[in-house]
């Protein structure tokens, strides 16, 4: 087995993401660190949707994180432990992905982004992600991992940005949230997603210091 190419940045959450899906599967990688400020043509010609991060095996690319963990688990799983083969379990966990893409993480940078900079958290964007928290903490009432019985792709991607809220400048109340909490725990029993949500969370308060240090000076 060649390496696959991860194109991204450690700092973001979706790349994490595939970084994870990669070693828990033990799937040979080269990490592109990608400034997405400053993309090279080279990466220009890989997607159109000029997004990190992206995939690169055997000269096949593919944007999207969700999409990438879902394509590696299909070609280098050595089982379907994290992306079962059961129509229904599977259909759950792709359930699960599209919530977290299309409700959790951008309701969560629509709340946290002003801080980064310095702001206030944006009262509405709150608003949306606490009833988001709130449908994770029903997802978990009900099972004990985000899809069902054991650990998913979903569970390694609502990690990545969850883990964002346990930053200490980020100022989020936990506590309505014990099986989230508990649920986080959990995932940090798992050596490789303790190591990237560390890095995370330490990446996190960088970035937030650096911005709100170039804001100040404005």
């Amino acid at each position: 087995m060649g390496k696959v190419e991860v194109h991204g940045l450690l700092a973001s959450p979706p790349t994490r993401a595939v970084v994870i899906t990669c070693e828990i599967l033990g799937i040979p990688y080269e990490l592109k660190q990608l400034d997405p400020m400053n993309k090279s043509p080279e990466f220009k010609k890989l997607t159109a949707q000029q997004q990190i991060p992206v995939l690169v095996d055997d000269g096949f690319a593919l944007p999207e994180s969700r999409a990438i963990m879902q394509y590696l688990a299909d070609k280098y799983g050595k089982d379907d432990s994290l992306y079962p083969k059961d129509l229904k379990a599977r259909a759950v966990v792709n359930a699960r992905l599209n919530f977290d893409n299309g409700t959790l993480w951008p309701r969560l940078i629509q709340a946290y982004r002003p801080t980064f900079s310095g702001g206030q958290v944006d009262e509405e964007g709150l608003k949306s992600l606490l009833d988001s928290m709130g449908v994770i903490e029903e997802f978990l009432t009900r099972e004990k991992w985000v899809a069902g019985p054991k650990m998913t792709l979903a569970d390694i991607s609502f990690s990545g940005i969850i883990c964002i809220l346990t930053v200490p400048e980020v100022k989020f109340d936990m506590t309505p949230f014990p099986k989230v909490k508990a649920w986080i725990e959990e995932c940090r029993k798992n050596p490789i997603l303790k190591k990237y949500d560390d890095l995370g969370v330490q990446q996190t308060r960088e970035r937030m210091a650096m911005l709100r240090e170039k804001f100040k000076q404005r």
